[in-house]
């Protein structure tokens, strides 16, 4: 899990502003955890792996749109995160100062899930689109962390995903390598290592506005193509030349969908759930 530079902050910071994913997420999170979990019904140890911000945890915590939070569920919630950014570690403190919920927070680990080691085991532990970063095989660590009726929840984009589609078309031309689906790579380790895991094929719509995007005449467009094509802005013009940039814009626009003034790709996401 590395410590994810500025430039990847400021490109996921864009992304999360013109989305609706951190809401959808929140949201079917609580639903199926509700209908999964058979641990203690009164007290939650969770662990939450690549916290960023903090915004889907509070999210979860307090409850959205009709489904009880964590701290309505449960008499005691501790929360321990893993953030290896300092810059996310201190707007984490903030956003959960301001949100009155520091009580709850027993453990901040400023270290890679690679370096993280605890005597504790925990309830529940999820990986929200953190695993990107992660040496894969440190995923088979997970079940040691668990109580035994705990759970994991690991969320990557799905493969269905217009943009993982749209990346699967440009990849090559840039990266010289497939693309290969996050959600394959870790079933397929789950299985080898022989680890019990339950996949969520059934897929909430999530959306990622993308007209900003669409105007060849803006150059902030980089930013965003640049998180999408995994490269740097200073370095977009040169590793993307001229007639594979045309390529992204048709492959954008085939997938395209229209909601009143706004355009918007669907970019679903998919649950891996994880027990013992």
């Amino acid at each position: 899990m590395k410590c994810p530079d500025a430039e990847y902050i400021n490109n996921l910071e864009y992304f999360l502003q013109h989305s609706d994913e951190d809401k959808i997420d929140s949201q079917y999170f609580l639903k199926r955890f509700s209908e999964i979990y058979g641990g203690c019904p009164s007290s939650l140890r969770w662990l939450d792996v690549g916290a960023g911000p903090g915004t889907k945890p509070i999210q979860i915590l307090k409850g959205y749109h009709g489904y009880k939070g964590l701290l309505e569920r449960f008499s005691r919630v501790e929360l321990s995160v893993i953030e290896p950014s300092s810059r996310w570690q201190q707007i984490l403190s903030g956003n959960f100062r301001r949100k009155e919920l520091e009580r709850i927070v027993y453990g901040k680990y400023e270290i890679t899930w690679e370096e993280f080691v605890s005597q504790n085991s925990y309830d529940l532990i999820t990986f929200f689109h953190s695993v990107y970063g992660i040496k894969i095989e440190s995923l088979g660590k997970i079940p040691d962390f668990l109580q035994e009726k705990g759970i994991a929840c690991v969320v990557v984009e799905s493969p269905n995903s217009d943009l993982h589609l749209i990346k699967k078309s440009i990849f090559p031309y840039i990266h010289h390598k497939e693309l290969v689906s996050s959600s394959d790579t870790i079933i397929s380790l789950l299985k080898q290592e022989g680890i019990n895991y339950l996949v969520d094929e059934q897929e909430t719509e999530q959306r990622f506005y993308v007209d900003e995007i669409l105007d060849l005449g803006n150059p902030g467009r980089i930013v965003p193509l640049s998180f999408i094509l995994q490269t740097k802005p200073e370095d977009h013009n040169e590793l993307v030349p001229q007639e594979v940039q045309k390529k992204i814009d048709n492959e954008l626009r085939k997938y395209v969908k229209v909601d009143g003034e706004k355009s918007y790709i669907n970019v679903p996401d998919r649950f891996i759930w994880i027990y013992k």
